[in-house]
């Protein structure tokens, strides 16, 4: 009977692992990263989301001033454009990356009239820009950060308007610049 001996894998063998192994590194993992990116752009898309439903109740609401006369329909801080909050300063830095939250950046009328806040850590700062009133009002609704911590910010943008007919819409998606920034 012939005894088989058990050989290990030669240098050359290991070393063609090691390099096929490198190579897939070096595709795989640039890939997760922009995966994982790409999965934190849904803060600023669904936070969007609650700043133009916050936008549309408002402007539905009736509202009246302290002798009781009838408010003509807008969006909240008209003329003011309020933001950014919680403040114009990349998250970069902070404990994940995240903004912490500041409970006292959402008091503003503004944020108080849209029912919006960020209680929970997060990577993007907003701004809610207001112009005109009744049939002339319009908003735009805005989302920036730096998610991958360099000098470019990304933009996300949702726009808002009203119809001769007094029905507020929506532009037609949410407008992003350098989103994976």
């Amino acid at each position: 009977m012939k005894v088989r001996v058990s050989r290990g894998f030669t240098l050359i063998e290991m070393m063609i692992v090691v390099a096929i192994l490198g190579m897939l590194a070096a595709i795989a993992i640039p890939a997760f990263q922009k995966y994982v990116r790409r999965s934190k752009t849904t803060e600023a898309v669904m936070n969007l989301r609650k700043l133009f439903d916050g936008g549309v109740v408002y402007y539905e609401r009736e509202h009246s001033d302290r002798q009781g006369g009838v408010i003509v329909p807008q969006f909240p801080g008209v003329g003011m454009n309020y933001g950014p909050a919680p403040g114009n300063n990349p998250c970069c830095g902070q404990d994940g990356d995240k903004c912490a939250p500041d409970p006292e950046a959402w008091k503003h009328p503004v944020w108080q009239g849209l029912n919006f806040a960020v209680d929970d850590p997060h990577y993007y700062w907003y701004a809610f820009l207001s112009a005109g009133v009744g049939q002339n009002s319009s908003f735009t609704a805005r989302a920036m950060g730096n998610l991958n911590c360099n000098t470019s910010y990304s933009t996300f943008e949702r726009v808002g308007g009203v119809t001769p007919t007094g029905e507020v819409l929506g532009g037609a998606g949410i407008f992003s610049v350098r989103p994976l920034e």
